[in-house]
């Protein structure tokens, strides 16, 4: 009789507050749009190869869009974030600065996210967008 050894591994979900002061970390000043856009490819690149969520973050899903619960007060409740107004009369968009030493990942982790941030560097809002909510795997991520 044949056995089956079935081998799983138990990983402790990272913290979005650390996820997302990684990006602000390597990414500068950042608006909160590409945050979110920047994390989810990293959450459905680890999705895709382990099965499994990488962060505790929550997303919401709305029609071709999306947003990541409690960002505002996530970001206002520490202060290691700092908030940047943006001016439209000069195209000027807010953005969100990380001013503590950057947060320790699981290299895993670390790598997917810089392969998330140079997927979304010079992309526009609209782009990145659909980069994430085409995804196969975007139902599962936005999914209670």
């Amino acid at each position: 009789m044949a056995s089956t050894i079935v081998y799983f591994r138990v990983v402790e979900l990272i913290r979005g507050r650390d996820v997302v002061a990684y990006i602000l970390y390597r990414m500068g000043c950042t608006h909160p749009f590409t945050v979110s856009r920047v994390a989810a490819l990293a959450e459905l690149s680890y999705m895709s190869l382990n099965g499994e969520r990488l962060s505790d973050l929550v997303y919401a899903a709305g029609p071709g869009v999306f947003y990541i619960e409690g960002f505002k007060e996530m970001i206002d409740a520490d202060a290691c974030f700092k908030k940047h107004e943006g001016d439209p009369s000069v195209k000027r968009r807010g953005c969100i600065e990380y001013t503590c030493p950057p947060p320790s990942l699981p290299e895993e982790a670390a790598r997917l996210l810089d392969e998330a941030i140079e997927k979304a560097r010079g992309l526009d809002d609209l782009t990145l967008n659909s980069m994430v909510v085409a995804h196969p795997l975007y139902m599962r991520l936005t999914a209670r």
